[in-house]
């Protein structure tokens, strides 16, 4: 059960959260989900923590939704590849993740941030920081 916090930790909760999505928002293009930012925000924390994430690791870290869908399903390929450089298949990639093949197994690929996507995150939580506005 969710423990009950006061109004007033509530709004500032909240409006730390609401500038943080706003934060990550300035760098986002408008087609982009919150579940596309869910899956950089928990790609950025794995790698920063040290922790090596593929695909699979991704989906099962996001894990089911309140219905016990996947958060990150089926369309989970396209969730992160906005994220990547340009390519063919995403012309518009944001650059913000590279596919880093692992040392013992060239099949699996980790995602890791680049100096752009690190920069991004930076931003996020700089912004969740900020004392709220009274």
């Amino acid at each position: 059960m969710t423990k009950t916090i006061s109004t007033t930790e509530l709004a500032e909760s909240i409006d730390h959260l609401a500038r943080g999505f706003a934060a990550l928002a300035d760098y986002l293009p408008a087609r982009a989900s919150y579940r596309q930012a869910l899956a950089f925000m928990l790609l950025a924390q794995a790698d920063l923590a040290g922790r090596k994430m593929t695909v699979s690791d991704l989906r099962d870290a996001a894990g089911d939704d309140l219905n016990g869908l996947p958060k990150l399903g089926q369309s989970i390929e396209r969730t992160y590849q906005l994220f990547l450089a340009p390519s063919k298949q995403e012309p518009n990639g944001l650059g913000w993740l590279k596919q880093v093949p692992d040392d013992d197994d060239r099949r699996k690929k980790h995602l890791r941030l680049t100096s752009e996507g690190l920069a991004v995150a930076n931003h996020a939580v700089a912004a969740l920081r900020q004392p709220m506005e009274t």
